[in-house]
């Protein structure tokens, strides 16, 4: 760099670079500064972004005299600043008595809420602060009950696994349905493909689907002791399941759009970190032979960047890295925490890859993951 001769001129590049320097740094919040935004940090559960990165959603549950009012739960949005700071909190009180699952809607303006065992869908709007029912099971009316803890996002849409009943009570096949904020009842839910048949044949021990016409699964058969069968089933395109690799134990798993993050451990008790593509059908090695696994596994929403913590001997902390495909999903410390172990947590990482955030015991932690 240059020297700088203007005294004015030397300030405003000071002033730059230490602003520069802020925003690349973490930013930790301990508990007694929550408490000063009313959350309790031993009781809040973290929901994870907006789609844009700009807040954070948690939820807690909310008073005794509240919860017999019927407001079972207080939810957060936490602004952020552009450094990750706390700029701002609102609190919102929620009409319902169990908060089983929850996602944004995709233009951030309302939550969808799952509860009674998938058979209420409760819209809330960030707006207003007001609640309606999106969905209810009515006796002697049609509708549709989801697995409580299966909403997804694919390309702008909002789609759920579980299965449609008639007025007489009667139920459908397992299907996955897309779900439109914008309606109401049974009209809110379209069938997209029916996926119990498959799913009773695998008889897998984890899944997930990634978009509304593709899964991934592990199904460990009978016949084969210590054997982990990784399928992918993607119902335009294969009739049935397709295997992609088998190991003796899946460790974990978690997948966005057509790719699939696993932890595998081989018949040498040795780990594989593996990113599978199901449209390209290639496996990519992160990790391979490792005595260490590892483990707390995300993707962006995109796909694009995996996010992950190591599993070596560390007392309530963690390494926490990532790769992502413009690097050729090579694996690196998160930017922010320079290669330190952090306090091991609950971790979401936003929809771009690039911010992250840690729920421990010891605070709330948001992160740049990327420099």
């Amino acid at each position: 760099m240059k020297k700088q001769f203007v005294t004015a001129a030397l300030l405003l590049s000071c002033t730059l670079l230490t602003a520069q320097a802020v925003q690349a740094e973490e930013n930790f919040v301990n508990p007694t500064k929550l408490k000063s935004y009313g959350i309790d940090a031993e009781k809040y559960f973290l929901t994870g972004f907006s789609h844009d990165g700009s807040f954070i959603m948690l939820y807690q549950p909310n008073t005794p005299k509240k919860k017999l009012e019927g407001l079972g739960f207080k939810l957060f949005i936490v602004n952020l600043s552009p450094g990750n700071n706390i700029e701002s909190v609102k609190e919102y009180e929620v009409p319902v008595t169990k908060w089983e699952y929850s996602m944004l809607t995709p233009d951030q303006k309302d939550i969808i809420i799952v509860t009674k065992a998938g058979a209420t869908f409760v819209k809330f709007n960030l707006e207003t602060g007001k609640s309606t029912i999106l969905h209810e099971n009515i006796l002697g009316q049609p509708g549709f009950r989801a697995y409580p803890q299966v909403l997804h996002y694919d390309n702008g849409e909002i789609f759920c696994t579980g299965y449609f009943h008639n007025e007489e009570g009667l139920c459908d096949v397992d299907c996955n349905a897309t779900l439109d904020p914008t309606k109401e009842g049974v009209a809110a839910f379209h069938r997209v493909y029916d996926v119990q048949g498959m799913m009773v044949k695998m008889s897998p021990k984890a899944w997930t689907f990634t978009k509304k016409d593709m899964g991934f699964f592990c199904s460990e058969p009978e016949n084969y002791k210590d054997t982990s069968l990784m399928l992918e089933w993607n119902p335009p395109e294969m009739s049935k399941p397709k295997i992609f690799d088998v190991g003796k134990t899946l460790y974990a798993m978690w997948g966005a759009q057509d790719r699939l993050l696993y932890t595998m451990q081989r018949e040498d008790n040795t780990f594989d970190l593996v990113l599978y593509d199901g449209k390209t059908l290639k496996k990519t090695f992160l990790d391979k032979g490792n005595k260490d696994m590892y483990f707390n596994l995300f993707m962006s929403a995109d796909g694009k960047t995996a996010l992950f913590t190591d599993t070596k001997n560390r007392v309530k902390r963690a390494g926490y890295f990532y790769a992502d495909e413009a690097n050729g999903w090579k694996i690196t410390p998160v930017a922010d925490f320079h290669g330190q172990a952090k306090p091991f947590g609950e971790i979401r990482i936003s929809d771009d890859g690039r911010k992250m955030v840690i729920k421990s015991k010891q605070g709330l932690t948001v992160a740049n993951v990327k420099e």
